[in-house]
């Protein structure tokens, strides 16, 4: 049925056709004043005293020009004037709507179905995209998300891969050992897409750092993530797929990246005191000064790695593997080494006050200017190695293969050598006062320009077909 339209209606109806009538000639008397006014006072004045001096038809011709030049400056005023309000307008309007669709897609971040939570954090990172202006605010709501829906549990660590033998009688209901279980796990499918925008958004200075703090982002896939300067301190990460990351200046403090792969990660900087990367993998990953001090790296493979100038104070590295890995200048003061692979490994200038490397296998490894004082190298493979200049006042050799070793001007004072087979090795200029040699094999070394050498130190080592002569300080 129709609406009938009362008397009240036909009295606005009225009202407006009124309201219009009356408005139009107003309008129009107003542009005239105003052109009158410009075509007139405002021209003479504009014109100036000299136009007036003019004759008649030139005075006539100036005023034309001047109101010409005067029209067209109050047009293109106005048209400026037109433009502005466009763009205020239009800004006005463009965060009306950013703001209708934030508001949208917070909705859907507490939706119970997936889709929409998914859709509610695609729709936060187009607006991030968008508007630099919210993007600290996008990055900080899914860093929530991730903290409120993925906290660290307060679990039992998992044991080493090679710590099988609690797990060979599992209790009642356990199929796999932890960490074959642990391998098969990932984030929620929602977690992965917030971390996925977090890893990929625009590279803009942030208000503070991306918070991950003490999150389980186990079995991640961050291939290529930018998470510099992120705040990932006690977060799990165990078999996270973190390879090429840009985790840059990151907070890793006691974070578990146990199994993880970090293959050509860039970690220049980065805290990883007291971090776990047992086993992980870090093949040419880029961790110059980074600090390491007290972090776990046993089994972990490093091959190619660079950690120049790194902080390595007590970390553990045993059974690790270093081959051809860059440690120029590093801090590996306490570090245990023990059974670790560190062929070709480059540690000249390095610091390994006290360390521990019994067992390693150090064949060629370049320790040129090394401090090794008091370091342990028992029964270690030194084969080969450059200890040209090293500091070894004190170090423990004992049994140590250094066949071939170049040890051209080491300070071995007082170093403990009993039975280490030094065949073929080159010690010229090698300070050996004090040294312990008892039962060494120096089967063939020139021994001529050693300094420091006795003869009880002689009597003591193999030394058949050995120049015999002591060098200076005998």
């Amino acid at each position: 049925m129709g609406r009938t339209v009362g008397r009240g209606d036909a009295e606005v109806a009225w009202t407006m056709r009124y309201g219009v009538w009356l408005a139009a000639p107003i309008c129009a008397a107003l542009v005239g004043v105003v052109l009158a006014i410009l075509l007139g006072p405002v021209t003479h004045w504009v014109a100036g005293p000299v136009v007036h001096r003019l004759p008649d038809e030139q005075q006539a011709v100036a005023l034309n020009h001047v109101r010409r030049t005067v029209l067209q400056s109050v047009g293109g005023t106005a048209a400026l004037s037109a433009l502005a309000f466009a763009v205020v307008n239009y800004r006005l309007n463009r965060r009306g709507q950013i703001t209708e669709r934030y508001t949208s897609a917070i909705g859907n971040l507490a939706s119970d179905k997936l889709a929409e939570r998914i859709g509610g954090m695609y729709a936060l990172e187009h607006i991030m995209r968008e508007s630099e202006r919210d993007h600290s605010t996008v990055v900080e709501v899914l860093s929530a998300f991730i903290r409120e829906n993925a906290p660290a549990e307060d679990e039992e660590e998992a044991p080493p891969v090679r710590d099988l033998g609690r797990w060979m009688h599992p209790p009642a209901g356990t199929v796999d050992p932890p960490d074959e279980a642990q391998a098969r796990k990932r984030p929620a499918t929602d977690i992965q897409t917030a971390l996925t925008v977090i890893a990929r958004r625009p590279r803009r200075p942030e208000r503070n750092r991306v918070d991950l703090g003490t999150t389980n982002l186990r079995g991640a896939d961050l291939r290529g993530a930018h998470l510099e300067q992120v705040d990932l301190r006690g977060a799990h990460l165990e078999h996270a797929d973190l390879r090429g990351a840009h985790l840059e200046d990151a907070n890793l403090r006691r974070a578990h990246l146990q199994h993880a792969n970090l293959r050509r990660a860039h970690l220049e900087h980065a805290d990883l005191w007291g971090a776990r990367l047992e086993d992980a993998y870090l093949g040419g990953a880029q961790l110059r000064r980074a600090d390491l001090w007290g972090a776990h790296l046993e089994d972990s493979n490093l091959v190619g790695a660079h950690l120049e100038h790194a902080r390595l104070l007590g970390a553990h590295l045993e059974r690790a593997y270093l081959v051809g890995t860059h440690l120029e200048h590093a801090n590996l003061r306490r570090a245990h080494l023990s059974h670790a692979n560190l062929v070709d490994t480059h540690l000249e200038h390095s610091y390994l006050v006290d360390a521990h490397l019994e067992d390693a296998n150090q064949l060629g490894a370049h320790m040129e200017h090394a401090n090794l004082r008091g370091a342990h190298l028992e029964r270690g493979n030194l084969g080969g190695a450059h200890l040209e200049d090293a500091y070894l006042v004190g170090a423990h050799l004992e049994h140590a293969n250094m066949v071939d070793a170049h040890l051209d001007r080491a300070d071995l004072v007082g170093a403990h050598l009993q039975r280490a087979d030094l065949v073929g090795a080159t010690l010229d200029h090698a300070n050996l006062v004090g040294a312990d040699l008892k039962d060494a094999d120096l089967w063939g070394v020139d021994l001529s320009t050693v300094r420091g050498l006795s003869e009880a130190q002689l009597r003591s080592a193999i030394t058949a077909d050995v120049d015999e002569h002591p060098g200076e300080g005998s």
